[in-house]
């Protein structure tokens, strides 16, 4: 199972076939807040998580669990 691909430039590149389910594993982070959620993740689960997009018509109404900013990335399994 793929989680990322490779870091650079502070951007993640996400695996194309996987997807995020919704669901208690799951956070929504800002891009400030990512290596967090990741780390949080990776000690909880023991696996890579699979980052996902949040949807743009979610993007308004979704802000991130560790701020109050608009989340970016969802984070989870």
């Amino acid at each position: 199972m793929c989680a990322f691909i490779y870091k650079h430039v502070d951007k993640w590149y996400p695996c194309k076939e996987n997807k995020v389910q919704k669901g208690l594993n799951t956070m929504k982070c800002c891009l400030e807040h990512i290596e967090l959620a990741m780390e949080m993740y990776i000690d909880e689960h023991e696996e890579a998580p699979i980052l996902e997009m949040v949807p743009e018509e979610e993007k308004l109404s979704t802000t991130c669990e560790f701020c109050s900013e608009h989340a970016v990335y969802m984070v989870g399994n």
